[in-house]
């Protein structure tokens, strides 16, 4: 169950600095401790056990009621994550993190998720009803075949059938055992949750990769702004930090790998794991990843050099890579030559004459070598009108911006205190030009890899965005920071707004707080409040909006010198909240303050920053106690619009129209102000169609006279909007043939040009009237989703 916080309350008689946080209903299974700065304690678990054990309600604990699942060095901590079991089960939420120093062993943080017994009874009964008992608890476990429930149920959606990984964890969830299967495909994520105890999948989400939407190359920042579109000045850049050798990849490296099968059906960790096994034909992905570094690591190493065929775009932090695709494209140049980076790929087959899936290594390619010292300045960047990709390959231009940003966003970083071993010297791969027409006009991230597709006339080139590239890596940084098992509690916004922010701390950093074109046109650059939108984009507002807020307040008084100092806290804050079960808000921005009051020494005074950070959420309905705020609430024909609610972005309202027929829906909006957050009256209510993040698809009524807005003199008013698709689209955006388009709805004050709250009613228009037209129908009021 989800950690309910009310009243903090420091426990007298327990250890100084200690602070207890309940639940307001006596009965929740899940209690909070947290601790900070305990200098008689260290991260060693008997101990801090003993103390707990001493904490009223709370059940006597032993190690043995743990399990480690993390135990690693970050820039200025010793970090532990412990789950705690319920008959060797983890309990979902139930966790012990510790933050050691690293300078004197002390104990900086330590935060307890426990589960206090209050559901065993339940679960034992539940058990029993099931005919499990605690003997046979692990067989029944087993017998839920994680690979199975993934193919059924993935190819069966529209979303993504596509297979690329699958994991599972097993857990309680109050009285019910749980296996949550986690599967990764080619445009985002499935996760799957069955009941371990009958069988029966409970839910089934799907969450894309993270979108982007600006542009990208050997720019400073971008080849051409986001609203003029005007195409700006390169400049001449170092490519630092490439590596000075390279393995000498002559065919394909894992030919011998590719020459059996990888039927799922004989997938199996123990046996494909010994050579026995492996002679039966058993194997496993373990063996199979080993295998593929042993035959990377025994390849002949050659100088990356000109003298050798080369300097390959391979460095300490980036790798630059071509997607598997460009080989069937017609006319390069250049000869594609297999990288040693390739990718997985599940596909329908047969065994025995039973139907199977099998997996297939699919090799990559290596961009084009920089063949002297001239070669990377004279290398053409035609902004070309098709965005035609055999042309860009052809000119090799985009692979030299995408190293360069990767590079300088590593560089930045470091020196603002990224500094924590491994994570931050792993390099990031990419991979350009990903032809799949679902990803068109976007990047995105995923597992250490920044992903680049194609572009419609109207779009930009986001391989030339630094500002993109910047973002989409940022989402790395913070899975590298924040951890694994770290879980977002509301729509992801955090996500999307500290992806947004990191871009900004490198573009602070890199243009030294100089003015730029287009400076003022990003995302982050907003007004919106926490908890007035319906989507982790619009969301992510509110939280790159307050910490770039707080950024520009400190760097107008310390200059660079602040830059660094809030690049610290924010990085520290991420370690701070590492694999939190249910991160907030709240959450989040107490470890902002923690990171603000433990200092660093020689760079921040503790506490340094806290009226700043507190100045910066003032505006954004936001309340440390938890009250009441703010509400923006939209009504589709009377029924509330949310995240994901008929008429959000993953769950649109679908219509078969006739040619000529109509489908209109009745919106009404209307805002409640809090003693802390009030609207200013009058308020303009506006439903856009055109101009917003991958808006344009959809043929709305009267769309070209502009949006409809209704003015709101008090609270007591309610905004009525009618909405109305066509029959048709201006786009088809989806493999269907249909299109998929919203309206986009928002409040903006007395006096104010930009919006405070906004949410979005997503429709899909399907079935045969969904023709396709050229992209250019909606040339002036087309964008993309920046990330």
């Amino acid at each position: 169950m989800a950690v309910t916080r009310g009243v903090r309350s420091v426990l007298l008689g327990f250890i100084a600095g200690a602070t207890l946080f309940a639940g307001l209903n006596a009965q929740a299974a899940i209690q909070h401790v947290r601790w900070e700065q305990q200098f008689g304690l260290s991260g060693q678990i008997q101990p801090i056990l003993r103390q707990l054990n001493q904490t009223a309600g709370f059940p006597q604990l032993t190690a043995a009621d743990f399990k480690e699942v993390e135990n690693k060095t970050l820039a200025n901590y010793r970090f532990v994550t412990l789950l705690q079991l319920s008959q060797g089960v983890p309990v979902k939420g139930a966790m012990i993190r510790t933050w050691e120093s690293l300078a004197d062993g002390h104990l900086v943080l330590m935060e307890a998720h426990i589960d206090n017994g209050a559901q065993a009874p339940a679960r034992a009964a539940n058990m029993s009803k099931n005919s499990v008992t605690s003997h046979n608890l692990s067989s029944v476990i087993k017998k839920i075949d994680a690979m199975k429930i993934a193919k059924s149920r993935v190819l069966s959606t529209k979303a993504d059938r596509k297979i690329v990984r699958v994991k599972s964890e097993d857990q309680w969830n109050g009285s019910d055992l749980e296996k949550v299967i986690t599967v990764t495909g080619r445009r985002g994520v499935h996760v799957i949750t069955v009941s371990t105890l009958t069988g029966k999948v409970k839910s089934q989400t799907f969450e894309h990769f993270p979108q982007a939407d600006i542009q990208a190359s050997v720019y400073p920042i971008y080849e051409e702004t986001d609203k003029t579109h005007e195409i700006q000045p390169r400049v001449q850049a170092a490519l630092k930090n490439l590596n000075a050798y390279r393995r000498d990849v002559q065919g394909d490296p894992y030919a011998l790998l590719k020459s059996r099968h990888y039927y799922d059906s004989l997938a199996d960790d123990i046996l494909g794991n010994s050579i026995e096994g492996q002679a039966q034909g058993f194997w496993s992905m373990t063996a199979l990843k080993q295998s593929m570094a042993s035959t990377i690591n025994n390849l002949p190493v050659l100088a990356n050099s000109f003298e050798t065929g080369g300097v390959f775009l391979e460095g300490k932090y980036a790798t630059i890579n071509l997607h598997p695709d460009v080989q069937k494209m017609s006319g390069l140049t250049s000869p594609l030559r297999i990288s040693e980076r390739a990718l997985f790929d599940w596909q329908e087959t047969t065994r025995n004459g039973n139907p199977d899936y099998e997996l297939s290594i699919v090799s990559s390619f290596k961009s084009r070598p920089l063949v002297d010292a001239n070669d990377a300045l004279s290398r053409p960047a035609r902004r070309l009108p098709n965005h035609d990709v055999v042309s860009y390959i052809n000119d090799g231009f985009d692979e030299v911006q995408v190293y360069y940003a990767i590079d300088t966003l590593m560089s930045s970083l470091h020196a603002m205190g990224f500094t924590d071993p491994e994570l931050s010297t792993r390099p990031f791969n990419a991979f350009l030009f990903n032809p799949d027409i679902e990803y068109k006009d976007n990047a995105y991230y995923t597992d250490d890899t920044i992903n680049f597709t194609t572009y419609s006339p109207t779009a930009p080139n986001y391989a030339r965005d630094n500002s993109t590239i910047w973002h989409e890596l940022g989402h790395g940084v913070m899975d590298r920071l924040m951890g694994d098992r770290i879980k977002l509690a509301d729509t992801g916004g955090l996500s999307e707004g500290m992806a947004d922010f990191v871009a900004q701390l490198v573009i602070q950093d890199v243009t030294k707080g100089q003015p730029f074109a287009g400076q003022d046109d990003f995302r982050i650059v907003n007004s919106i409040g926490f908890s007035l939108t319906n989507e982790s984009h619009d969301d992510g507002e509110a939280y790159g909006g307050s910490m770039r807020d707080f950024m520009m307040n400190v760097y107008a008084k310390q200059g660079a010198a602040g830059l660094a100092k809030v690049a610290d806290i924010t990085m520290d804050a991420m370690r701070l909240a590492r694999n939190h079960p249910a991160l907030t808000a709240n959450d989040w921005f107490e470890s902002i303050l923690f990171a603000d009051q433990l200092g660093r020494a020689g760079l921040r005074a503790p506490g340094e920053m806290h009226d700043l950070i507190q100045q910066a959420l003032a505006k954004r309905n936001f309340r440390f106690d938890r009250g009441a705020i703010g509400e923006m609430i939209v009504k589709a024909d009377g029924n509330v619009v949310t995240a994901a609610s008929p008429g959000s972005r993953y769950n649109p309202i679908i219509h078969q129209l006739a040619a000529g027929a109509t489908a209109s829906h009745d919106i009404t909006v209307s805002l409640k102000s809090s003693d802390t957050y009030s609207f200013k009256y009058p308020v303009t209510i506006e439903a856009s169609f055109n101009g917003g993040p991958l808006q344009g698809a959809v043929k709305w009524a009267n769309e070209a006279a502009g949006p409809l807005k209704v003015v709101l003199n008090s609270e007591a008013d309610v905004a009525t909007l009618k909405v109305a698709a066509l029959s048709g689209c201006d786009e088809v955006n989806r493999e269907d043939g249909s299109c998929q388009d919203f309206a986009y709805i928002k409040v903006i004050n007395a006096g104010e040009t930009q919006p405070v709250a906004k949410k979005r009613f997503y429709l899909r228009i399907a079935g045969e009237t969904a023709a396709k037209v050229t992209p250019a129908t909606k040339a002036a009021a087309r964008k993309v989703s920046r990330f």
